[in-house]
């Protein structure tokens, strides 16, 4: 009996089992392990997006600290305005004083003059003097009794009008001192926004170099610059001739190599941002820049296309300045990956030599 139903039973299933499981379990596997590979070939980048992603956010840093350093600039302007309204005011108060004391020396001489001049008549001329309320009040009364000589009515009209004309030259400078004061407070506040949307953006950056950062050296090494980075393989820029021209881009080249930071313009350091670096070139041409691209963009009067730009001339598009070598080239404090840099102009606007 029991070999009966040993015969009768199969162990054809009891083997299959674990086949099939297995089976399963590989393809599990092979899925997990697909999909592993495509997740993690995704999460990692390109040289050329990394790159271009950091660029993107390298310019937006850029863009939001040349807006600040227009707008510093613009405060700076506008505190030597009010420096220049407060001392006029001081001058005027000053005048003003002076005037009011002549105004009452006259006003005493008259009085003398009228006692002289009017000692009987049919007006009573101490009544006219002790109900008077003020001296306006005073001059209108004896303008009205006719007992003022023309020479007096002369010279306290003279004073009373000295006395106007500065009061209303005071008015004015005060409302253009309150006029300015606003705007020093509405530019104080964009400064203030500006700079909390600058240290968002460095955040946003800092991120990005972490991630740089934690790249393998072969990818870094794509996305770095591959040459100009110290000036020993970039060819020294010729103005033609031009002694001015020369002194900028001299300077431009001794400090190829340098570090890019943020709203920095120091030579001795080599830290410059675009607008810090072209400002440092041009100075040595004895040409002063404020520190902003904007401005500096203000200060050339023959804005040209690249294609007709001259090797010295300052070349601009929105947010960035660089200084034009010649040959479509161009030497500039690019961004905090590059530093300052022999490169293409290619993506720049145009440009000119500053008035």
């Amino acid at each position: 009996m029991l070999l009966k139903k040993m015969k009768g039973f199969s162990f054809k299933k009891e083997v299959s089992l674990p086949k099939r499981a297995t089976a399963l379990v590989l393809s599990a596997l092979l899925v997990a392990t697909s999909f592993t590979g495509a997740r993690t070939a995704s999460a990692t980048p390109s040289v050329e997006a990394a790159k271009a992603e950091l660029n993107r956010l390298y310019d937006e840093a850029e863009q939001a600290s040349e807006c600040l350093n227009n707008t510093a600039v613009q405060l700076n302007d506008t505190k030597a305005k009010i420096d220049a309204a407060n001392a006029a005011i001081a001058e005027s108060e000053q005048v003003i004083a002076q005037k009011q004391e002549e105004l009452a020396a006259s006003q005493k001489v008259l009085a003398e003059s009228t006692r002289n001049d009017y000692k009987s008549g049919g007006i009573d001329l101490l009544s006219v003097i002790f109900t008077s309320t003020s001296f306006e009040d005073l001059v209108s009364k004896l303008h009205y009794t006719d007992m003022v000589a023309s020479s007096h009515e002369k010279a306290i009209n003279d004073a009373r009008n000295i006395q106007n004309e500065l009061n209303n030259k005071k008015n004015e400078l005060q409302n253009s001192l309150s006029t300015l004061n606003a705007e020093k407070d509405q530019q104080q506040a964009l400064l203030n926004d500006q700079q909390a949307q600058k240290t968002e953006l460095d955040k946003r950056v800092s991120r990005a170099q972490a991630y740089f950062d934690s790249l393998d050296s072969s990818t870094q090494d794509g996305i770095k610059p591959s040459g100009g980075g110290g000036g020993g393989d970039v060819p020294h820029p010729d103005s033609g001739g031009d002694a001015a021209r020369q002194a900028v881009l001299d300077a431009a080249y001794s400090m190829i190599g340098s570090a890019y930071v943020y709203g920095a313009c120091d030579p001795v350091g080599r830290r410059f941002d675009c607008s810090g670096l072209t400002m440092y070139c041009f100075s040595k041409a004895g040409i002063s820049l404020s520190h902003s691209s904007e401005a500096q963009r203000g200060r050339i009067t023959n804005f040209k296309p690249i294609s007709q730009c001259r090797a010295g001339d300052l070349i601009w598009t929105s947010g960035h300045v660089g200084i034009y070598c010649g040959n479509g080239m161009m030497i500039d404090a690019g961004n905090p990956t590059v530093g300052v840099s022999y490169r293409s102009a290619s993506w720049l606007v145009g440009g000119g030599w500053p008035a």
